[in-house]
Formats: C-alpha cells, sequence, structure tokens
C-alpha cells in the first residue's frame, strides 16, 4: 500500500450564533407618506390613462395579443423580494439593476449619526410587463397605501415599494433609441449615404411563455413590414441567457421619419409605440476588410494541416474563406446563425482564429499544424460611450 500522509481534523464542536439583531435592510431617507402622494399621485394617474381606449396610445397588435407595456420602478436602495411583489400584483417581472441616485430634498444618504450627506446613493431599477389588470391592481395598492388603509394579506411588500419609490414611468424611445446611442448612428449614417437603407438589431425583453415570445415574433415582422422594411434573420432565443433578438433593415425614408418623431416627441409610428423592444442596437453596414494584419500579409504560410484539433475557440462567426484561415477551422454553427453575420462583422472571430494558428505575425512563429475548433454560439453586440456598435 502505498505511503500516505494522514489528515488530521479538529475536534467537533458546537458554535453558537452571536446574539444580535436581524438583518434589516438600510434604505436612505425618503419622504412622507403624503409628499410621496404629491409626488407620484400624476404618474400613478398616467399609467392608468395608458389603458384608456379613448386615448389610443397602446398599439393593436396584428397577433391579437393583449395590450402591455413595460413599466420601470425606481427605488432608493434595494427592495428585497422585489420580484415576488410584482407577481402577487400579477405582473410579469423582466429585469432589473443598480443605479445611482442623486441626492435632492426628498431622498438623500445618511451617515451612522442620522446626518444628510449630500451625495449621490445607490438605487434600483426594476422592470416589469405590465397589462391592464395588473397596473389597475397596483393602482389600487396604492390608493389604500396613501390613504393609510392596510394593504391585503400577501401584498405588505408594496408598503417598502412605494415608500421608496424615486421615479415611476414606461419604458419608451429614451431607453430604446437615444441612450443606446443607435438614434446617432442613424444620423449619421444618412449623412454619409442618404439613401441607403440601415441595418440594425432589435433585441425584446425576454418573455418568460414561449407563446408570448411568438407573438411578439409576429408582430415585430408586421411592424417592420409596415414600414417597407425586412427581417434579416431568424429570430435568435437563447433561454439560458434571457435572450431575444433579431436583425432588421428598413430604408432611409422610414429611418429618416422615426428620427423626426423621436426629437419632435410626436410617436406616431407602430414600431416605436411596440412595448415588446428592449433596444435598438446599431450593427455594421460596411462589407470591408477582417483583418488589416491579414491584408498586410497576403500570402499565407504554406503549412499542411492534418490531424484532430487540440484547441477550441469560442466567439463571434470567423470568415473561414480567408486564405489564412482556409482549411484550417472546423466551423460548428449549431444556431444557424453564420448567415446572420455580414463579412464586416466577423473581424473579431477572425482575428482570435488568426491569432490562435498563427500567433503575433511580427514573431515570425510557424502556425498550427492541426486545425482548430471553433464554436459559433451566440451573436452579441458591445456598445461603447459613443454608441457604436463592436
Amino acid at each position: 500500500m502505498a505511503d500516505l500522509p494522514l489528515l488530521l481534523f479538529p475536534a467537533v464542536r458546537n458554535i453558537p450564533p452571536q446574539a444580535g439583531t436581524l438583518f434589516v435592510p438600510q434604505y436612505p431617507h425618503s419622504p412622507s407618506r403624503e409628499r410621496q402622494a404629491e409626488r407620484l399621485n400624476e404618474k400613478f394617474d398616467n399609467l392608468a390613462n395608458l389603458f384608456d381606449d379613448k386615448k389610443g396610445e397602446l398599439l393593436k397588435l396584428i397577433s391579437g395579443a393583449e395590450p402591455e407595456f413595460v413599466l420601470v420602478i425606481e427605488t432608493a436602495g434595494e427592495v428585497n423580494e422585489f420580484q415576488q411583489a410584482v407577481q402577487s400584483a400579477g405582473l410579469e417581472w423582466l429585469a432589473e439593476w443598480n443605479e445611482t441616485i442623486e441626492s435632492s430634498d426628498d431622498f438623500y444618504d445618511l451617515n451612522q449619526a442620522g446626518n444628510r450627506l449630500d451625495r449621490a446613493f445607490k438605487g434600483r431599477l426594476y422592470l416589469s410587463m405590465s397589462n391592464q389588470q395588473g397596473i389597475s391592481e397596483v393602482i389600487s395598492l396604492w390608493d389604500k397605501w396613501k390613504s393609510g388603509r392596510g394593504l391585503p394579506y400577501g401584498k405588505g411588500k408594496w408598503k417598502t415599494i412605494f415608500e421608496h419609490i424615486t421615479d415611476l414611468r414606461r419604458w419608451g424611445v429614451q431607453e430604446q433609441l437615444i441612450e443606446t446611442g443607435v438614434l446617432s448612428d442613424w444620423e449619421q449614417s444618412l449623412q454619409e449615404n442618404p439613401e441607403q437603407p440601415i441595418q440594425f438589431q432589435i433585441d425584446l425583453f425576454f418573455r418568460a411563455s414561449s407563446a408570448k415570445r411568438g407573438l411578439n415574433e409576429q408582430d415585430i415582422e408586421h411592424l417592420v413590414e409596415k414600414l417597407e422594411g425586412r427581417l434579416l434573420s431568424t429570430f435568435i432565443v437563447m433561454e439560458e441567457i434571457s435572450f431575444h433578438s433579431v436583425k432588421a433593415e428598413l430604408p432611409a425614408v422610414s429611418i429618416r421619419q422615426i428620427i423626426d418623431e423621436c426629437r419632435n416627441d410626436a410617436l406616431n409610428i407602430e414600431l416605436l409605440m411596440f412595448s415588446g423592444i428592449m433596444h435598438y442596437r446599431p450593427t455594421g453596414q460596411a462589407l470591408t476588410s477582417v483583418s488589416d494584419d491579414l491584408i498586410d500579409n497576403p500570402d499565407a504560410p504554406d503549412i499542411i494541416v492534418d490531424s484532430d484539433p487540440v484547441v477550441a475557440i469560442l466567439d463571434g462567426v470567423p470568415y473561414i474563406g480567408h486564405e489564412w484561415l482556409r482549411d484550417r477551422i472546423i466551423l460548428d454553427d449549431p444556431n444557424d446563425l453564420e448567415a446572420d453575420y455580414q463579412i464586416g462583422e466577423r473581424k473579431h472571430g477572425t482575428a482570435m482564429a488568426s491569432l490562435v494558428i498563427h500567433g503575433e505575425l511580427d514573431a515570425a512563429e510557424l502556425p498550427l499544424s492541426r486545425p482548430i475548433y471553433f464554436l459559433q454560439y451566440c451573436k452579441l453586440t458591445l456598445v461603447v460611450e459613443d454608441g457604436a456598435g463592436v
């Protein structure tokens, strides 16, 4: 038997927890119930009016789906169990992320002595898909809370939510088009090529129900076609990362109409009124070369490639027809995404494949004699500060 070392374990001891109070979430200072009612009454009234048929604000969908919109609730601090709270009111939770909130007379951070600190503090942004029944329930809870009446059993968490709401609004063009930089990107593209159609990516809010996702796809295709546009890809659905997206193209005249309505705050285009869209993203337009380094070195080394791969890459689709990569890549495309990529969008995948196969070009190294296994798993669009897609 092999001479193995002994593992010595300490004696078993029972260590009781330290005495103390239960953890209580720490929130910034918030205004009184009366002040919150003064601040938010109009916003709640606006939500109720969204479902008034006379207003005609909500889109009547080709799929026949129930009208909905995305409700954005911003809170000072993070509300525990928020997802359960919105679901108890008949809303569908979509997403949440941290926000930075500037100090005001109503909301501000406190030091340990309880004194006001004039500095930005942490908040939270919550998104939920809301229909008429769900919004009516939330408004009913709001009316009960602001009047001092108790909330129904199982709805007590809404007290904390109402106390800490800093803003309440509908997700719209500001988040979809302006903050992503796509509107500025479209304006620049039209200046450079006034008649060229514009291609872009539509990211949908991921719905847990496959049936609702299917209805959204019908509506998106219909609304794009009404603007004389077309879809350039199949819809991509990746449940494991809550991803739902499609690539589309609109003629220049339709893009100009969208820009004019957004800049003038007069939305009549149905595509802009559709609640299922989370973001529009810019995509590459030009069929450019895939790598400046490869252009400068047009003659690929003559190395025989055989045997099985020992290296794998997970990235965007490469340009496998390039002289330096031809017959050196085994491309696995389980989601059939290669057809959705323009040549100009394959630069990153191509550069990564070239780096692995050939190394740094100025090092004069011999390339790999085995092929590489390249898994094309998903297509991602990165957005940098100027709004350009990468």
